[in-house]
């Protein structure tokens, strides 16, 4: 069985008076850093087309941000030093399902920059650079223990044109110039919930997706020989989503559970009326491909009077596969499915009726029966 995102919907047949039934709701029923876990990798989550965004907050203009920091370590003590550009030596970011390497699409991704975090102070910043060969990144002037730097129009991941900072920081003592650092991209929503879309081509499964791309940071810094020189920090940034393409939310039930008795006094026999016993399921969520019920074969499908005896009803549904589900008490299939694709309501009829039972089998009273059906969304 598949998993179930919503609990069981348990729906109660229950009759009263001469020949009708009730079907009832009863409850509604997921190189120089030491790593950390999450470190450089976005975390998504895709429900439907719902995108919910775990370590990825908004920068400014559209462009994100990893809301978490990486250490950086190992790096050399310096009394002055200029940032410099994020950049990749490759031209795309492909994302494999974890589970069937054969299923991956590539992802639309920009490096747009890179945060520097000295967690101190700077001390001083002036336009006093350092080295000035490069072209200079859009940035602002680094403030409190920030210093961001950006090349905004870049448009493709490789190649990416190579900046540096028009400011510089300098301390009266060598120190360490950062210790954290985090990319500054931009993942348009709409690109990757279109490459996960039921309707893409190709369509891609449940399951979670990852990918990596190489990364170098450059800066520039002073030795304490006074020799102006860079340093690049190399490392991976990630990519990983859990795409749910289906959910089901709610179930609801409309029908007064009446089934008008039509009696045949020739034959000598009963029917439902065929306008009766119709009962309206409508179930939210979203739907990649329909809506399943699940009902239990260990269920005797027969309504039983007060005093013992059983009246076998039918159970149809004209717009599901296989429409006919109970055929005068027998069940004819576990499991059926009502149709929906890429939809986030899906509304049907399930019909109960009792057909040509003879007047010597019934007698008049209470009849009652429960019914237990599970909905779950096909993925």
């Amino acid at each position: 069985m598949t998993k179930v995102i919503a609990r069981p919907v348990l729906l109660n047949l229950n009759e009263a008076g001469m020949f009708y039934k009730r079907l009832i709701p009863i409850a509604l029923g997921g190189l120089f850093f030491a790593n950390s876990v999450a470190a450089f990798t976005a975390n998504y989550t895709l429900t439907g087309e719902t995108l919910v965004a775990h370590n990825v907050v908004p920068y400014s203009n559209g462009i994100s941000v990893l809301s978490d920091w990486k250490p950086v370590s190992g790096i050399s003590p310096t009394q002055q030093w200029q940032a410099g550009q994020i950049s990749s030596s490759v031209s795309e970011l492909r994302l494999t399902n974890t589970q069937d390497a054969t299923k991956s699409f590539v992802l639309t991704l920009n490096l747009k920059g890179v945060s520097y975090n000295a967690v101190d102070n700077f001390e001083s910043v002036s336009t006093n650079t350092i080295y000035s060969a490069g072209s200079p990144c859009d940035n602002t002037i680094p403030t409190g223990n920030i210093f961001d730097v950006m090349q905004s129009n870049s448009t493709t991941l490789y190649p990416m044109p190579e900046c540096i900072s028009s400011y510089s920081v300098s301390s009266t003592l060598s120190k360490q110039p950062f210790y954290f650092v985090r990319p500054i991209f931009d993942i348009p929503e709409d690109a990757l919930k279109q490459a996960l879309s039921v309707s893409a081509t190709p369509s891609m499964p449940e399951g979670t997706y990852t990918g990596s791309i190489p990364i170098a940071i450059k800066y520039y810094y002073k030795t304490s020989a006074g020799v102006t020189t860079y340093r690049i920090i190399r490392d991976q940034f990630s990519v990983q989503i859990n795409y749910i393409p289906s959910y089901l939310t709610s179930v609801t039930i409309a029908g007064d559970g009446i089934l008008d008795p039509v009696y045949d006094t020739s034959a000598h026999t009963v029917t439902s009326s065929v306008s009766s016993g119709i009962f309206t399921v409508t179930a939210q969520g979203m739907f990649a491909n329909g809506l399943r019920m699940l009902f239990d074969e260990s269920h005797k499908y027969v309504m039983t009077s007060d005093d013992g005896v059983e009246l076998p009803y039918s159970l149809k549904c004209s717009t599901c596969q296989p429409t006919q589900i109970v055929s005068s008490g027998v069940l004819q299939e576990t499991a059926i499915i009502a149709p929906g694709e890429n939809v986030s309501q899906i509304i049907y009829d399930l019909q109960f009726s009792y057909h040509n039972i003879s007047v010597t089998d019934v007698e008049t009273g209470k009849y009652t029966d429960q019914v237990t059906i599970i909905f779950e969304e096909v993925l």
